[in-house]
């Protein structure tokens, strides 16, 4: 299956965020998208999802290395992650 994801809108703003993550959570700034696409690297992450104040812990949902997953999401919410060793990256893309 072949797919196109947008990284800027018309106007040229990014419609992705990649955070650097390690030991501590990390969490996002406010999406405003009904679904997201998340790109991990070569570490396994714990993600979370939810209000400004959520929270990535080692009992989140575990996206598996090098893996690239869709997730229907809520407008308005954030998503938190955590590395589960060293430290890496995660990219979240709007993908409406």
């Amino acid at each position: 299956m072949s797919r196109y994801l947008t990284l800027y809108s018309s106007t040229g703003t990014a419609v992705f965020q990649t955070l650097a993550t390690g030991a501590t959570s990390i969490r996002s700034s406010q999406l405003s998208s009904r679904r997201i696409t998340l790109l991990n690297g070569s570490t396994a992450h714990f993600v979370a999802f939810g209000t400004s104040t959520v929270v990535a812990t080692t009992s989140s949902a575990v996206l598996p290395p090098n893996t690239v997953l869709d997730f229907n999401f809520t407008n308005g919410q954030y998503v938190a992650a955590l590395a589960a060793s060293g430290s890496s990256y995660i990219t979240i893309i709007d993908a409406d």
